[in-house]
């Protein structure tokens, strides 16, 4: 496993969860912040939570049970969530060391589950702005926590109860805008928490009747925002009925009162008419760039939902999850059967950007020195023989993208200085090129 590999260097986590069983069964997990690479965490059917902490692949139980969706907060490394069944009322379980070898987790009492039936995988959602805050939905309705669990309240008011959920949204930001998705028969319904952190229980906004006809007696898959942060105005939802074909839907105005539902299905169900899309993310840099998790591997588009093609490279495995890491466009699936996968989204050239995750080797004869290495601020560059006047200098990401390209201008003797503080946090290749000269070194960004 390369960090920040392209879509050719994806790789497959071969987790043994049972003796001499060879599968994963993942219900759903989550990912750490882009300082911790690919560090995720996922949930399994019957043989507990598990965390992937570095880049081969190992990994390691952290909690036993029939658990589900996991989170791990984007302020805090160390602090994860996981869920069980067996437990009884204790549904949720709080970890404030992840990162270390054998995390601890508690269990705070007062979980909606001690109040309310839910479903199974229970529907919740962490708020990536603020991992303290988590939304849980039961058979009756939504709770907040935002203090890591202890607390809870339910948002709809006692005695407005809102059956059948399915799934939550949370939008990015610190006191977000929250949707959530029910399906009583025969009708579909979707709702909208305005300001949820600070939302005193009362009536959420229905927005059901902006639902198309076509979606009304259908089961709804994730509900995803467009990932560019804040107060989003655009999600994407998809259902996943199997009695009719299941269609995907790009939602505009989802802050006001009348969302605008667009069908962006197009061909996906050429080949398998009524295949269930289970989730839908967009890339943070072109929104035309879509993934669709279905039951039978990874689909996307490059024009807005008009054309899908077939990711080859994934298995024909049932996407139980996915989850897409905004900050450094980082994917990750979660398979019922086939592990958990990731990669790294390509900038140029569409979705899928065939490029070599090590650049060139480096020619013998230039060679250069990077330091400090990691890295916060400034790098500073030291070759080993003097360069030209036309030698260049560039910063390639790991997958092979060009970020920046400047002429060679040291500002003292041979070294120079090079500004990397813009970057988001990762590994990155800097790059001489002087006539048919080139050499790379790795350095990494903290």
């Amino acid at each position: 496993m390369n960090p920040g590999g392209t879509w050719d260097s994806i790789a497959y986590y071969n987790i043994a969860c049972n003796n001499n069983y060879a599968t994963t069964q993942f219900y759903g997990g989550g990912f750490s912040t882009s300082a911790n690479w690919e560090t995720c965490v996922g949930g399994t059917q019957d043989n507990g939570s598990f965390g992937i902490k570095n880049y081969n692949g190992t990994t390691n139980p952290i909690y036993g049970g029939d658990d589900g969706p996991d989170y791990i907060s984007q302020q805090n490394s160390n602090l994860a969530y996981v869920t069980s069944w067996f437990g009884g009322t204790n549904i949720i379980g709080r970890t404030t060391s992840f990162m270390s070898s054998s995390p601890s987790f508690t269990f705070p009492t007062g979980q909606p589950g001690s109040y309310e039936s839910f479903n199974l995988p229970p529907p919740y959602q962490i708020n990536y702005a603020d991992g303290n805050q988590l939304y849980f939905a039961t058979h009756a309705g939504l709770w907040r926590t935002t203090d890591e669990g202890t607390d809870w309240t339910r948002l709809n008011q006692t005695g407005d109860d809102i059956a059948g959920i399915q799934h939550v949204g949370c939008t990015n930001a610190t006191n977000p805008s929250v949707y959530f998705a029910s399906y009583v028969s025969p009708n579909a319904h979707f709702y909208r928490i305005t300001n949820a952190q600070t939302f005193t229980p009362g009536t959420p906004t229905d927005l059901s009747a902006s639902i198309p006809l076509a979606v009304q007696g259908a089961s709804f898959g994730e509900i995803s925002q467009t990932p560019s942060g804040g107060i989003s105005t655009t999600l994407f939802m998809c259902t996943t009925n199997y009695s009719s074909i299941p269609h995907i839907y790009k939602v505009t105005n989802a802050n006001g009162n009348s969302p605008t539902w667009t069908d962006i299905t197009g061909d996906i169900h050429t080949n398998y008419p009524k295949l269930a899309v289970n989730e839908v993310q967009a890339d943070p840099l072109n929104s035309n760039n879509i993934f669709a998790a279905t039951d039978y591997g990874l689909y996307y588009t490059t024009n807005g939902g008009t054309n899908w093609s077939k990711e080859t490279r994934i298995p024909n495995t049932w996407i139980t999850e996915m989850q897409l890491r905004a900050s450094d466009r980082k994917l990750f699936l979660f398979t019922y059967g086939r592990g958990v996968w990731y990669c790294s989204l390509a900038s140029i050239g569409g979705i899928v950007q065939q490029a070599s995750v090590e650049p060139t080797p480096a020619t013998p004869q230039l060679q250069f020195s990077l330091y400090p290495n990691p890295a916060t601020q400034k790098l500073t560059v030291n070759p080993q023989q003097e360069l030209s006047s036309s030698a260049r200098i560039a910063i390639y990401s790991s997958d092979g993208r060009m970020i920046s390209e400047s002429a060679w201008n040291p500002t003292g003797g041979q070294g120079q200085e090079v500004n990397i503080s813009s970057l988001p946090s990762g590994a990155y290749f800097l790059q001489i090129t002087d006539g048919n000269l080139i050499a790379k070194n790795k350095f990494v960004k903290m």
